[in-house]
C-alpha cells in the first residue's frame, strides 16, 4: 500500500540564509521520523493557467461594458497563448509506502489499520512541511486526486488537450458503445481503473529511449561516485527548474540505527586490518584510508549527532517530441551538472527498468539501485529538499509576463 501526496513548492531562493536553514533543519527533523522508503517527485509541464481563466470568465459573464469584455477575452487569448507556448509548471509529489508497526507482522493487519497507519504518516508529513512553508494539497476526492496524477504521468501529451474527466466520459461512452448498452437506461458495467489512466502505447525495443503517448523519454541516474564531496541545502532546486521536459525522482531509504552503526564498525576493523599489508604507495593505500576515514565519519555522525544513515538514488527523465530534441537535451543536462562537479549515467539496455523506477509507486529496480545508491546521513539527505520553485502565482492576479529564470508564468 502507497500514499501520493502532492506538495506545493516555496520560492526558497528568496528566502534569507536564516530562514533556508530553518527549513533545512525541520526538513531534517521529520526525516528523523518519515517513513523507511520514500520517493521524491518532480514533474515538469507546460504551465495549467485553467483555474485563472475560468476565474476570469467568471467575472467577464456579469461585465456590462462591451469593450471590457472584448479586452477580457484577449487577454485570455494571450495567457492560453504563453502557455502553451514556453511558460512551464512544476508539479512535486511525496510516495511513502505502508510500514507496519514495529513488532506487527504484515499479515496480521487488516485495512483499517493500514489505512490509519498511513494517514498518520501523512498527518505527520503535513505538520513538518507547514513548518516549512509548504502546503500539502488535501483534494475533497483522493481517489480522482490519485488517478489524475497517473494520467498525467502516462499520458502527458493527451493530458494537455484532454483532461482527466473528459476521459473518464470518453472511456464510459465507448465501453457502453461496446458492450450495446443504452446510456441513462443500462447500468455502467465494471471497468478496470487501468483503463481510465493507461497510456496510448508504450514501445520499449530501444536500447537508449521509450516512447509513451507520443512522447520520447531517456533516462539518466547519478553514479553512486558522481556526487561532489559537499552540497549546500537545496541544491536540488537547480536541478529541478532546468527547464521543460527535466523531470527529477529521489529515492530515500532509510536504514535501522543500531545495524548500521555494527556493520560500519566491523567493516572499519577489516580495512585497518587489510591497510597493515598494503605500502603506502599503492592505489589500493588511498582507498582503503579514504574508506576507513568515511566509516569514522558516519560512525561520528550516528554516535554522536543523532543521524541516521540513508540510501540515496538520484534519476533524471527527460522527455521531448521528437528524438533529435531529446538526444539535445540530454546532452544539455549532461553538460550542466558536469559544470556542478556531478557525472551521469545511462540506463542503456535498461529503459524499462528506469521507466518502473521513476513511476509513483515506489519500487527501483535492484540493479539500477546498487549502481546509482549513494549513503548519506541525515543531514546530506535533507540538503535535498526540492520542493522549490520561483513560480509567482495568484489566481486572481494579473499575468506580469514570464520568469526568465525557469520560464514559469507569474501572474
Amino acid at each position: 500500500y502507497i500514499k501520493i501526496l502532492e506538495i506545493e513548492p516555496i520560492n526558497f531562493m528568496l528566502r534569507s540564509s536564516e530562514e533556508q536553514y530553518t527549513i533545512i533543519s525541520t526538513f531534517a527533523s521529520w526525516l528523523k521520523i518519515s517513513p523507511m522508503k520514500m520517493q521524491f517527485k518532480s514533474i515538469t509541464r507546460k504551465a495549467d493557467s485553467d483555474k485563472h481563466i475560468s476565474k476570469l470568465r467568471e467575472e467577464l459573464a456579469v461585465e456590462d461594458n462591451e469593450a471590457c469584455r472584448q479586452l477580457g477575452e484577449e487577454y485570455i487569448k494571450r495567457i492560453k497563448d504563453i502557455g502553451n507556448r514556453e511558460a512551464l509548471t512544476r508539479r512535486f509529489f511525496l510516495i511513502f509506502e505502508h510500514e507496519p508497526p514495529a513488532g506487527r507482522r504484515q499479515l496480521n493487519q487488516d485495512y483499517a489499520d493500514i489505512y490509519g497507519t498511513i494517514q498518520t504518516a501523512a498527518q505527520n508529513a503535513r505538520t513538518y512541511f507547514l513548518q516549512c512553508g509548504n502546503a500539502i494539497i488535501q483534494p475533497k476526492d483522493e481517489d480522482s486526486f490519485a488517478a489524475e496524477i497517473l494520467y498525467m504521468f502516462f499520458n502527458r501529451k493527451s493530458c494537455v488537450d484532454e483532461s482527466f474527466q473528459s476521459r473518464m466520459e470518453r472511456i464510459v461512452i465507448d465501453t457502453m458503445a461496446s458492450k450495446k448498452k443504452v446510456i441513462g437506461l443500462d447500468p455502467v458495467p465494471h471497468i478496470k481503473a487501468a483503463h481510465f489512466v493507461a497510456s496510448r502505447g508504450i514501445d520499449l525495443r530501444h536500447h537508449n529511449h521509450v516512447v509513451m503517448d507520443g512522447v520520447y523519454y531517456t533516462y539518466l541516474y547519478i553514479r553512486k561516485d558522481g556526487y561532489p564531496s559537499t552540497v549546500r541545502g537545496g541544491w536540488m532546486s537547480s536541478l529541478v527548474n532546468a527547464g521543460e521536459g527535466v523531470d527529477i525522482d529521489v529515492h530515500l531509504r532509510r536504514e535501522i540505527r543500531g545495524k548500521t552503526i555494527d556493520k560500519v564498525a566491523q567493516r572499519i576493523r577489516l580495512n585497518r586490518t587489510k591497510l597493515r599489508s598494503v605500502q603506502d604507495t599503492s592505489t589500493d593505500f588511498a582507498e582503503l584510508t579514504n574508506s576507513i576515514q568515511a566509516g569514522y565519519y558516519i560512525k561520528n555522525g550516528i554516535s554522536n549527532n543523532n543521524e541516521d544513515l540513508f540510501y540515496m538514488s538520484v534519476f533524471i527523465t527527460i522527455s521531448a517530441r521528437s528524438y533529435e530534441e531529446l538526444l539535445w537535451r540530454k546532452q544539455q543536462m549532461v553538460d550542466m551538472l558536469k559544470s556542478m562537479d556531478m557525472s551521469l549515467s545511462e540506463c542503456s539496455f535498461q529503459q524499462e527498468a528506469a521507466f518502473k523506477s521513476v513511476m509513483p509507486f515506489l519500487s527501483i529496480d535492484p540493479s539500477l539501485e546498487r549502481k546509482s545508491q549513494r549513503n548519506v546521513l541525515t543531514s546530506g539527505a535533507a540538503s535535498t529538499y526540492m520542493f522549490t520553485s520561483f513560480e509567482l502565482s495568484d489566481d486572481n492576479g494579473v499575468l506580469l509576463g514570464i520568469n526568465r529564470h525557469n520560464n514559469s508564468l507569474c501572474i
